[in-house]
């Protein structure tokens, strides 16, 4: 199988480089004048163990990073993976980065190949706004082209592994699109799981990463509730977790990241106003508030104030 992805910074390098030691042929697109540079000679922008050895092994060979895809050849799917950051003063997604990836297939996408979201969105980008904007581009209406939404879930250190055991999400616009979803992620990994809808996969990639963030902010709401009661929080729930099965408290800390600081308010952004919306993102605002937070007790220290660190857990 040929494969296009979209995009080659942590998602799209390790799932090209994996892809390619399966005995895909892919070739990959990336404007980071950086990232390109590093893939001359051999190696990956990030560190991530066993992938330079894989890029070494495949580069030239198995996996090409091109300019632009060329219309010579025939592609089996395009693979989208850039990031969807937030507007810095709304915090709603920016999908700038994505319509330019789909536009950047518009000459060798007719129609007949799956175009895969592997990229984090808000629920319903798939069909909203990835399918119309591939009808246009091909010509075709949504029922003749075939889109899937499966997403990444690999962390950062272990991807390589982990593309090769952990169980795959796939959907798909139509049964054809799913079908050859599978093709490709199952010779990559035997344990594949399908979604009945694309919003379905959506969703259990925001609801992995929203579970993460919304545990570490129990852990620095806990912490904050004992400083209430003038006792240490770390030190409470060290001693709750401590030898305790059940108890598995995070301890409090920042929570940040390129996904679980924008990831809860991907997973509110169409979600009608409700008590779980709010319990979602009062948790992100929970975590969200530690820097200020930590600011403020810096600057009173200097200025000669109170406060103590066990204000804020340490």
């Amino acid at each position: 199988m040929r494969i296009g992805i979209v995009g080659l910074g942590y998602v799209g390098l390790t799932l090209a480089i994996v892809a390619a030691d399966c005995g895909m042929e892919v070739f990959g697109t990336e404007v980071n004048p950086e990232i390109k540079s590093c893939l001359k000679k051999n190696r990956a922008h990030f560190h991530e163990v066993g992938l330079n050895e894989l890029i070494e092994k495949h580069n030239g060979k198995k996996f090409f990073c091109v300019e632009s895809f060329s219309a010579d050849k025939n592609f089996d799917a395009f693979i989208v993976t850039v990031g969807t950051p937030l507007q810095k003063n709304s915090k709603t997604p920016n999908f700038d980065a994505i319509t330019s990836a789909i536009n950047s297939i518009a000459n060798v996408y007719d129609g007949k190949q799956l175009v895969i979201l592997r990229s984090t969105v808000s629920v319903g980008t798939t069909r909203k706004i990835i399918l119309p904007l591939l009808e246009k581009i091909s010509g075709k209406s949504a029922e003749k082209i075939f889109v899937a939404m499966c997403p990444e879930r690999t962390l950062e250190g272990k991807a390589i592994q982990e593309l090769k055991n952990l169980p795959q999400i796939i959907s798909g616009n139509n049964q054809q699109a799913l079908g050859i979803a599978h093709k490709i992620f199952s010779k990559i990994t035997p344990n594949i799981i399908k979604a009945e809808s694309l919003e379905e996969a959506e969703l259990a990639k925001l609801y992995c990463n929203t579970y993460r963030d919304m545990n570490f902010a129990i852990g620095n709401a806990f912490c904050l509730a004992a400083q209430s009661f003038g006792v240490n929080g770390a030190k409470v729930i060290s001693l709750a977790n401590k030898d305790y099965s059940r108890s598995k408290i995070a301890l409090p800390g920042f929570v940040a990241g390129p996904c679980l600081e924008k990831d809860a308010y991907l997973l509110t952004n169409n979600m009608p106003d409700s008590e779980s919306k709010n319990f979602m993102l009062t948790a992100r605002r929970i975590s969200d508030s530690l820097e200020d937070a930590v600011v403020d007790f810096v600057v009173k220290k200097l200025q000669g104030g109170g406060g103590d660190f066990i204000r804020l857990g340490f």
